[in-house]
């Protein structure tokens, strides 16, 4: 096999964290309070601040995030949950792990024959506004996977605006990262209360409130539960990558507009996460890109052509679009880490290897 270049090797998605992030970790083993805690309840506060919401949960993955709002909005066993078919498989694996009837759909697909639907989770997809049809939203909960959308807008609202919920990751290929964990938004005191309520066993007081320097308080268990609450560890790496946001997004937007110069333009209010082109003879330009040292991601292979999700009675050629993009997306890397000439580099490469395919 041939040896991969010796020039620095671009990793994908590479998380931007240095001394500031470590700093504020390290301040928090010093406090003797590393679960959730006061530094969560301020991460919660200042992320709502930044993007203009009121009720915020801070938990350990944007999927434990989506189950909780499933459970929240009182998604119940074989209750039918829409799910596109392109997105990552832990929006679907959310709905079943709740007991719900996950029912997909095509990529920015009409779901006008679908009846009886109880939610919908939208997926903003690379960091573009979700785009579905024919859905009458009275009385379906909307539970936004904003796990591509952090930074994102439409209509001068913030990704995540429009649902009843709404679920961000801060994964460590994010545009921020905490290590992992996620943030679920809440419209409103009594699902926030029911989401935390959840994500801490189901107790009506969580750890903080029975074992910190606060007044001793007794507790009730009220609900099965979960154990989804974020640490203060994670929260601390979070704040700092806030306020560091400005600086990472400028250059962030320095490489991804030298993509769409080169590539074509995305959406207005794109969250800038992931910028994908279509490519015929995807493996073959993934394995030439990685031999000049360019890693390489898909987002992603549509889920009803994947062999754990056979049994929801979906075939090939069930959804087009989502599998014609399945075969033919190729996402570049893209990290505030990186430079410009690290950019040009990578259109340089796939215009030498790659031919580029046009459109859906």
């Amino acid at each position: 096999m041939e040896s991969i270049v010796k020039e620095k090797f671009l990793t994908f998605g590479k998380p931007d964290i240095g001394t500031q992030e470590a700093s504020a970790v390290a301040n928090v083993i010093k406090s003797g309070w590393i679960g959730y805690g006061s530094v969560s309840k301020q991460f919660e506060k200042r992320f709502g601040e930044f993007l203009g919401f009121e009720h915020c949960v801070a938990v350990n993955s944007c999927t434990t995030g989506l189950i909780l709002a499933l459970k929240a909005a009182g998604i119940k066993t074989y209750d039918k949950v829409l799910v596109p078919t392109l997105t990552f498989c832990a929006t679907l694996n959310a709905v079943l792990q709740v007991g719900a009837t996950p029912v997909l759909y095509d990529h920015e697909g009409d779901v006008t024959k679908e009846t009886n639907i109880k939610a919908i989770i939208p997926v903003h997809l690379w960091g573009e506004k979700a785009v579905f049809s024919g859905l009458d939203t009275e009385g379906v909960k909307v539970i936004e996977d904003c796990a591509h959308a952090f930074g994102g807008s439409f209509g001068g609202h913030s990704l995540g605006s429009f649902g009843d919920f709404a679920v961000f990751s801060f994964y460590p290929t994010k545009n921020i990262t905490t290590g992992d964990g996620g943030m679920v938004v809440c419209k409103n005191k009594e699902t926030e209360d029911m989401v935390r309520m959840l994500a801490s066993q189901g107790l009506t007081k969580g750890a903080w409130k029975r074992y910190s320097d606060a007044p001793a308080e007794e507790y009730a268990v009220v609900h099965p539960g979960f154990k989804g609450l974020m640490t203060d560890l994670s929260a601390a790496m979070g704040l700092v990558q806030l306020d560091r946001w400005p600086e990472i997004r400028a250059k962030r937007s320095k490489i991804f507009e030298i993509y769409e110069e080169s590539f074509g333009k995305k959406a207005e209010g794109h969250s800038q996460h992931i910028y994908e082109i279509r490519v015929k003879n995807r493996s073959k330009l993934r394995r030439q890109l990685y031999q000049e040292g360019i890693g390489t991601g898909v987002h992603y292979k549509p889920l009803h052509l994947e062999p754990a999700y056979q049994f929801l009675g979906y075939r090939e050629g069930d959804f087009p679009k989502a599998e014609k993009i399945g075969i033919e997306t190729l996402s570049l890397p893209l990290s505030s880490t990186m430079s410009e000439d690290d950019a040009i580099r990578v259109v340089q490469a796939v215009k030498k290897h790659g031919e580029i395919v046009n459109g859906i």
